[in-house]
Order: C-alpha cells, then structure tokens, then sequence
C-alpha cells in the first residue's frame, strides 16, 4: 500500500504547492488561464489555488476513492489546459502552475499531468488510505516515507517549474 501512497501523495503534494503559488501571486495563472479563454481574475486564480491546497491536504491526510478520484479529474483538466495552451503557443507564455514563476507550457507538463491522473486512478481503485494509516505500517515512525514523498513533490515541482526553462537555454 505504501507505493501505492506514495505515488498519489507527490501529485497531491504538488497540488498544495502549486495552490499556494497562486494564492501568493495570481497574476501570471491569471494570465495563462486568460490566454486560454478561462475565467482569470484574481478570485478565480485564488480560488483554484484554494482548491488545490484543499484537495492536496485532504487526499493526503484523509485519503480514499473519492478524494484520489478528484485529484485524477483536476490532473486531467490541467493537462487538457496545457494541450490548448501548446495548440496556440502565441497566446500563452506561462504555463501559470506555479504562479509567479514564467514557465513555459511543454508537452513535458502533459506527460506529468497525465501521468498523475493515471497513478490517482491507481490510488482511486486501491482506496490509498489517509497518511495516518499510511504512517503506521512505516518503519522509523514513517519518517523515511516522508521524507521520500517530500523528495518526490519538490523533484515533480522542479521537473515542472525549471527544467522547462533550463532546456531551451541548453538547446541554443
């Protein structure tokens, strides 16, 4: 089961980070989702951002089908977005996941956000409990699985929100 954990808490991490971007600056999701034809004030930024920081904790912490199946649907809404923004790249320069930072929309970030619909697939049909019961199988207090699963958000938040810019650079 822990595997199985593991591999929705990154995404559900990712989504409590890339919430509370938003939260802090809207202005360039603000931009990304305007690009696209999507509601872009800065409520509307904020209150995906809630969303995100919501549905990431509770996954995380409580767990369950349902939960694993919302965070499947929101992954896959973010690649469709993604998809569209690549279609017209003239009407989009940031992909707006992490709020400030200008990260370039790529097929790399569909890859991810198909890939974390399909592992909270995975989660949603094996019913991954909340971090608690997760915690109590782990050896060490479930210290090493934190600290792994803490490695896995910030390696998905760089994999998304740097190497998009950093390849180019290496490109020319």
């Amino acid at each position: 089961m822990a595997a199985v954990a593991t591999l929705i808490y990154i995404p559900a991490g990712l989504l409590v980070v890339s919430g509370i971007s938003k939260l802090m600056d809207p202005r360039s999701t603000g931009k990304a989702l305007a690009a696209v034809g999507l509601p872009s004030s800065s409520g509307a930024v904020r209150l995906l951002g809630l969303w995100e920081i919501a549905l990431g904790l509770m996954t995380i912490l409580v767990g369950g089908s349902i939960l694993a199946g919302l965070v499947a649907l929101t992954y896959a809404a973010f690649a469709v977005f993604i998809v569209a923004a690549i279609v017209d790249p003239s009407r989009s320069t940031s992909c707006g996941c992490f709020g400030e930072a200008d990260t370039p929309p790529t097929a790399w970030h569909v890859v991810v956000n198909v890939g974390a619909a399909v592992i909270a697939i995975i989660a949603a049909v094996a019913a991954v409990p909340g971090l608690r019961t997760v915690l109590a199988e782990q050896p060490a207090g479930g210290l090493p699985f934190v600290a792994f699963v803490g490695l896995g958000i910030w390696f998905a938040y760089l994999t998304l929100a740097v190497l998009p810019t950093v390849i180019p650079r290496a490109e020319a």
